[in-house]
């Protein structure tokens, strides 16, 4: 378990340009930490030299906060404007920031005539990207001269907000703009409060913001659904995902051959790398980042996925 605070963290902090420059580069940050990591390795079984079996994991959580920005409020890490990686006092490292939906007092969306979110969006902290908790399962399982070692990653939680099917989905691009649906008993209107009757197939798709369903068409994508600085909040996902990390398959020589070749060790490997994801998340991978390695995470702006490789060795 840990618990820590952090001073003097370096950022890129905005300036006003009356002051000369836009920007410094400062130790202008302060961050409070706490976690809990565990990991294990048993040999659980060994049996005449020929059987064995030996499970490994990890867990671990981290919280943090962003205490002081050196009076600032919030700093852009990076984005396009529509939905950004900040940092945020009161917030975790890397919230992100973009178009928050209009909210009633008690938390319902605050609707207008048609039934479609009422206003223009009001730019706030929209999600956390960092998950809840992160984790890994393997075992190595041997028998004679043949082992194989299997790991299993898991991340839980977060938020995971998808820019690149948001944009398709405002040019036209997206599977979601491309659909038809069948108008259900009752018919619908669209955001320019245009009736479409039961029974009629249009393209678009069906939603419900809380009066009952809407049309979801060209309209509403070109503008505040998914056009520039719109409702990005609706573009998020919950980022969970487990995969197969790794799977490798060893022979090793016996030492008999070895002794014959003088040579003290051989072993061959087949190994396959991100063999499998399992996740709910729309896209193709949510363990990517546009941003490369740094404090931001969770942001898929035409992004490539993972990589899957297998290797001989």
């Amino acid at each position: 378990y840990y618990s820590n605070d952090i001073t003097d963290v370096l950022l890129t902090l905005d300036r006003a340009p009356s002051a000369g420059f836009t920007s410094i580069y400062t130790n202008g940050a302060s961050i409070k930490n706490s976690g809990f990591e565990f990991d294990f390795n048993a040999n659980l079984f060994r049996k005449n030299d020929d059987w064995s079996f030996s499970p490994f994991g990890t867990f671990g959580t981290n919280e943090n906060e962003v205490t002081s920005l050196a009076g600032a409020s919030i700093q852009k890490l990076t984005g396009f404007g529509t939905g950004d990686s900040v940092a945020a006092v009161g917030y975790q490292m890397g919230a992100i920031f973009g178009g928050k939906l209009p909210r009633n007092p008690d938390g319902s969306i605050e609707l207008d005539a048609n039934g479609f979110p009422k206003g223009t969006p009001v730019y706030d902290i929209i999600g956390d990207p960092n998950p809840d908790w992160t984790g890994g399962l393997g075992f190595n399982v041997g028998f004679k001269n043949l082992s194989m070692n299997v790991l299993f990653d898991h991340s839980q939680g977060g938020d995971f907000y998808d820019m690149t099917r948001q944009v398709n989905s405002q040019r036209g691009f997206s599977k979601e703009s491309g659909n038809k649906v069948t108008i259900p008993s009752g018919g619908v209107v669209d955001i320019k409060g245009n009736s479409y009757s039961a029974g009629d197939i249009v393209r678009g798709n069906l939603y419900d913001f809380g009066a009952g369903q809407v049309l979801l068409e060209q309209n509403w994508y070109r503008g505040t659904g998914a056009g520039n600085r719109g409702f990005s909040e609706l573009w998020l996902q919950d980022a969970t995902w487990s995969r197969l990390r790794e799977l490798t398959l060893t022979y090793s020589l016996g030492q008999n051959i070895l002794d014959k070749l003088k040579l003290s060790a051989v072993n061959f490997s087949l190994t396959g790398r991100n063999l499998v994801l399992w996740t709910d998340v729309i896209g193709n991978d949510p363990d990517k980042n546009f941003a490369g390695v740094g404090n931001s995470r969770g942001l898929d702006y035409y992004t490539n996925p993972s990589t899957k490789s297998y290797m001989f060795n």
